[in-house]
């Protein structure tokens, strides 16, 4: 009885060797990853070197004339096995757990724009959002320079023109529809075991935002100056009342010397009225007080007031910034209540100590006056009482911002 009997042509040997330069540079993707690669992706390699190592171990035996059992090829029968640890692989280790579905259902129905660069600055993945403003496809834009792509696209994605800041605010005046649109760009490193791989690059739009942002500063500061010209009226009004019952007292009392003392008080009442319309003038044209500024302010007036009486003035002024400002309707709100405790610890309290504390926290500002003179009692309250408890009011209400 005659047996079918197979003999090794010439391409047979070119074909093996074929699959035998894949399997080895599968071989070396393998080890790739045993040296480089993070904990899981290591166990999953010696996985799939475990399953594809038995069966071409057993293949290159036979063909190099080392068979059990002769005439019957092992590699055939080790592939049940290899197929196990692949299972093992694949099911074990949660290969297909990040699935392309799974990647596309994520970064696609994400409204910014997502980039991610390699090391050479080449686009190396993006979402939808991103094809969908330069008007190109994943297939275009995958593996490009930006700086093939048009403005803005190419200075934003470049990474020579990144800022060392992560988040910034980017402007893009769209000449062909007359407007000016805001993003904002973040940058985050991408790593692999502690190793620099690429950067993610999220754009999003943001100009909705930041017009909200400068309608609500807009409405801020017309509130502002409204308050300080209620301010200005209530200086201006105080001063002339005060005015008024100076002229009216030398009218009534004929003598030179009441007279000399009303044209005086007059005199300088004018003077503060200057001071306080200048002051008025400077705080439109600056919208906000500078922390050291506005103190420099307070113990000028502080000193000035207290020059030549028997009271002792002790400043305490604290602040986690130098740099902080303050607005100005709150700035000067707070001005004029110390001012006006003052007035009253010299016209009132008979005190011979004075403590005025000042200290500015993130966004609240504290301030106390107190004297060691001889107090008052809490009913009933005087208009000017009153006043002051009005404008506390009003500056606790409007709040501070940096």
């Amino acid at each position: 009885m005659h047996l079918l009997q197979f003999e090794r042509g010439p391409w047979y040997l070119v074909y093996s060797w074929a699959v035998y330069v894949v399997v080895a540079i599968n071989f070396s993707m393998m080890g790739y990853l045993l040296k480089e690669g993070s904990y899981w992706q290591r166990r999953q390699a010696c996985l799939l070197l475990a399953a594809s190592f038995l069966p071409v171990v057993l293949d290159l035996g036979r063909l190099a004339g080392v068979e059990p059992v002769p005439g019957f090829s092992m590699a055939p029968a080790m592939m049940p096995i290899s197929g196990l640890l692949i299972v093992w692989a694949v099911l074990g280790y949660r290969l297909l757990d990040v699935s392309p579905i799974a990647r596309a259902a994520l970064l696609d129905v994400v409204p910014a724009v997502v980039v991610v660069l390699d090391n050479n600055g080449r686009i190396a993945d993006m979402n939808r959002r991103m094809c969908e403003v330069v008007h190109s496809s994943v297939k275009d834009l995958t593996g490009i320079d930006p700086n093939c792509l048009d403005a803005p696209w190419a200075d934003w994605l470049t990474i020579d023109w990144m800022p060392e800041e992560e988040d910034a605010l980017l402007c893009w005046e769209d000449h062909e529809a007359g407007v000016k649109r805001y993003f904002k760009r973040s940058i985050h490193p991408l790593s692999d075991r502690e190793k620099l791989v690429g950067h993610l690059i999220h754009i999003d739009d943001v100009t909705a935002l930041h017009e909200a942002g400068i309608a609500l500063a807009e409405r801020e500061r017309s509130r502002d100056q409204a308050r300080l010209m209620k301010e200005l009226h209530d200086a201006v009004g105080g001063i002339s009342a005060h005015v008024g019952l100076l002229a009216q007292s030398a009218l009534q009392d004929e003598s030179a010397e009441t007279r000399q003392a009303a044209l005086r008080g007059i005199i300088g009442l004018s003077r503060e009225m200057g001071v306080e319309v200048r002051r008025f003038i400077s705080i439109l044209e600056q919208p906000d007080f500078g922390w050291n500024d506005w103190m420099l302010d307070i113990k000028t007036f502080c000193r000035s007031a207290l020059t030549g009486l028997p009271i002792q003035l002790h400043l305490e002024i604290e602040s986690d910034s130098d740099a902080r400002v303050i607005s100005s309707a709150v700035g000067l709100s707070v001005y004029r209540l110390i001012k006006e405790c003052i007035t009253n610890v010299i016209k009132h309290a008979q005190a011979s100590d004075v403590w005025v504390t000042a200290r500015l926290e993130r966004d609240e500002l504290f301030v106390e006056v107190r004297d060691n003179g001889r107090g008052f009692d809490a009913e009933p309250q005087s208009s000017g009482d009153l006043r002051i408890s009005r404008r506390v009011c009003r500056s606790w209400a409007d709040g501070l911002r940096r």
